[in-house]
């Protein structure tokens, strides 16, 4: 029933790139990471997000592209990759140009879009999307 999907980000295509990544990053926050019990996660706000093996095994058996697909194909799905992305790395995103269920925006702008400018200018994007 969902007419329309906006993703402001979406992951790298490739999950063994995902985890990497992630782990990384964690390790570099201080973090510990035990994917048969618990990973803890220090976050920039200072909580500790805490993750179990469940996320770890979903993580790995997920398939970013595959779902993108099928979410586009029951909804009108618009993907922004932000260009300037400071978290997710600028790999494995060449497969979601050619989905035939989505359009794929390059778009200037950070993770969260902080600066002015470009949260303007995904916000005029997303409005034009939703309204047409």
């Amino acid at each position: 029933m969902i007419k329309k999907t906006v993703f402001t980000s979406i992951p790298n295509s490739d999950t063994g790139f995902i985890i990497d990544q992630l782990k990384k990053r964690i390790v570099s926050n201080g973090g510990r990471i035990n994917e048969d019990r618990l990973t803890f996660y220090p976050r920039t706000s200072g909580v500790v997000q805490v993750m179990g093996r469940d996320f770890w095994r979903t993580l790995r058996q997920f398939e970013p592209v595959e779902y993108v697909e099928e979410l586009g194909s029951k909804t009108d799905l618009i993907l922004f990759k932000p260009n300037q992305d400071e978290v997710l790395a600028d790999k494995y995103y060449e497969e979601y140009e050619h989905l035939k269920n989505a359009k794929y925006v390059k778009i200037d702008g950070d993770h969260n879009f902080k600066k002015k400018e470009d949260r303007k200018n995904l916000f005029k994007q997303i409005k034009e999307f939703l309204v047409n």
